[in-house]
């Protein structure tokens, strides 16, 4: 343990060592007289009691151990900056030093948890006609992470059909231009045409914080790309358009509507499950109007005309049961070469999970023969208007794709092969007539043809490609139900039909219509007829396979397809599909 004395025996020891040192090293013992220390002519020395003495640096607790004009710094008495003499010293004797910030807790920012967010996206959702070129461009609310976690699992364009993609997903290319914080999306082939595609952005995609947030919530978007029919495609299926015998006779009063061709979202949606409603309302008049489709061979033209109906109604024991949706539909097939027609099917279409029934008809003059067990019922090619549209007669309620046929001896004879196919027309509840033109019309716009004394409207052509086909992947009902079905046709003898662009890539299409009636007649054209299996479809879809198979066209007959838009070919620029 360090001993320090008392400051006043230490002062007297400091005194006693001074005498001595002045009598040892110096003629005289007396000290240089001094007023203050400024007088004093040795450094080190200190004016004490009117004489310069020299003070030694003592050891020291306290100020209070240090002599006047000393302070304890470090345990050892230094002077002062201030003479002691020269006025009162600063009361705080403490030596200066940084008073530290009173919050000690190191300087943070506050974490960011701010989540990104889709603020646009380009095509904009819903967009139609998008060329098959296009790059699909998102926009973020906020810089994100594109190193780590942009990729074709957090970003991609879903197919509907998965033709030509992986898992669900077209191969595409990822861009991410950080100034403007825009992820473009390049397909690195076309996008097929008439098909809705989605772009999916998933919380995989995260920010630059730290921690890194998450995009705020899954964000899809859709587009449709071009869905235009060819221009040939459309004249051909002006050309052939049918004249259609629609009967009325079990409907009355405002229920018209029920036995008019309309289109799907006749009111003005595509929700399919408020038709019947809409449909029955007596302020409601729909327009008349008739899908068509075309498909092209080599050898061939095959051309749907689908007629939807709001309803069936049907009468049971003297009381009318309705159902909501119905369809009929009838393929041509016409030579390319000479462009006749050479057969005609018809269809009924029955509920969902029901089959259909052909109704088969080919003018007296076509060549084509039956095979097998296959037969068909023949009319003259004269019944044919301008050699051309064909005589179709719809039964009133249960709508068939029947024949309208005028004899030699003008009796008219409708052939149809179900109850209440007569056609009266000259009673209060006579049908009317129906012909192809540049708008549709309602029946309350019905005039007499001055010649056959039948009231006529015209119909509107609507392509089934672009309203239709292009919403095949809406099962949101919507439009269509949640569930399909997968079409993969079964092979044909000698015959290898590929499905799509490459084989073994199934489409799945919807089966029916959405409905909130008890009964619903909704069964899609995708869904119509089977070659002996669950798998339908190949009626509507793949006619050239469908009718050859149970019909002989001959021998130049070809089921190649120079135009497809269901397995998305198109050949018409090669030598063989060029025009007939």
């Amino acid at each position: 343990m360090e001993f320090l004395m008392p400051a006043s025996i230490r002062h007297f020891c400091v005194m006693a060592l001074a005498a001595l040192a002045f009598s040892a090293g110096c003629a005289s013992n007396e000290r240089p007289a001094c007023g203050t220390s400024a007088d004093c002519p040795e450094e080190g020395q200190v004016c004490r009691e009117g004489a310069c003495t020299v003070v030694s640096q003592p050891t020291c607790s306290g100020d209070s151990d240090c002599d006047p004009g000393f302070v304890c710094v470090a345990s050892i008495c230094e002077r002062t900056s201030v003479d002691p003499d020269a006025g009162e010293p600063d009361a705080d004797t403490s030596p200066d030093v940084n008073i530290p910030d009173a919050d000690t807790e190191p300087d943070t920012e506050e974490p960011d948890t701010d989540q990104p967010r889709v603020t646009r996206v380009i095509p904009v959702d819903g967009a139609r006609q998008v060329p098959l070129d296009t790059d699909i461009q998102v926009t973020f609310s906020k810089e994100i992470d594109a190193f780590r976690t942009l990729n074709i699992q957090s970003f991609f364009i879903a197919d509907p059909d998965s033709i030509t993609s992986t898992h669900g997903a077209i191969e595409v290319d990822i861009e991410y231009q950080e100034d403007e914080r825009i992820a473009v999306l390049t397909p690195r082939q076309p996008l097929r045409p008439a098909t809705q595609y989605t772009v999916v952005v998933t919380t995989g995609v995260q920010d630059n914080a730290q921690p890194a947030n998450p995009l705020f919530q899954r964000f899809e978007s859709t587009f449709v790309t071009d869905s235009t029919e060819p221009a040939d495609l459309e004249n051909i299926a002006a050309t052939y358009a049918p004249i259609i015998y629609q009967d009325t006779r079990l409907i009355e009063g405002s229920e018209i509507n029920i036995d008019v061709p309309t289109t799907i979202d006749f009111d003005g949606d595509f929700d399919a499950s408020n038709n019947l409603a809409n449909a029955r309302r007596s302020t409601t008049r729909t327009s008349a109007a008739v899908y068509y489709s075309v498909s092209e061979t080599e050898s061939h033209h095959f051309i749907h005309y689908t007629l939807y109906y709001p309803s069936r109604r049907t009468l049971n024991g003297g009381d009318f049961q309705y159902a909501e949706h119905d369809f009929t539909d009838i393929v041509v097939a016409v030579n390319r070469a000479s462009g006749e027609v050479e057969l005609v099917e018809g269809t009924r279409v029955e509920g969902a999970q029901s089959s259909e029934d052909y109704l088969t008809y080919k003018p007296d003059s076509s060549p084509v023969s039956g095979r097998g067990s296959n037969d068909f019922l023949t009319f003259p090619a004269s019944a044919l208007d301008d050699g051309a549209r064909y005589p179709l007669f719809v039964p009133s309620g249960v709508h068939a794709g029947c024949n309208w046929v005028v004899r030699p001896d003008g009796i008219t004879n409708t052939q149809c092969p179900y109850d209440d196919e007569s056609f009266n027309s000259s009673s209060a509840d006579a049908g009317y007539v129906l012909r192809p033109g540049d708008q549709g019309q309602t029946f309350d716009d019905a005039t007499e043809n001055p010649e056959t004394g039948l009231r006529e409207i015209t119909y509107e052509l609507v392509p089934f490609v672009d309203t239709i086909w292009s919403r095949r992947a809406d099962f949101s009902c919507g439009l269509f139900e949640g569930v399909g079905f997968s079409y993969n046709p079964e092979e044909v003898p000698d015959y290898d039909r590929l499905v799509g662009s490459t084989p073994n890539n199934p489409l799945y299409l919807p089966t029916s219509l959405c409905s909130e009636s008890a009964s619903s007649n909704g069964k899609t054209p995708f869904a119509w007829f089977k070659f002996g299996t669950t798998t339908g479809g190949a009626w509507f879809l793949d006619p050239a396979i469908a009718l050859s198979t149970r019909y002989d066209f001959g021998e130049s007959f070809s089921r190649e397809y120079c135009y497809n838009r269901f397995f998305d070919v198109d050949r018409r620029e090669d030598p063989a599909c060029a025009a007939q």
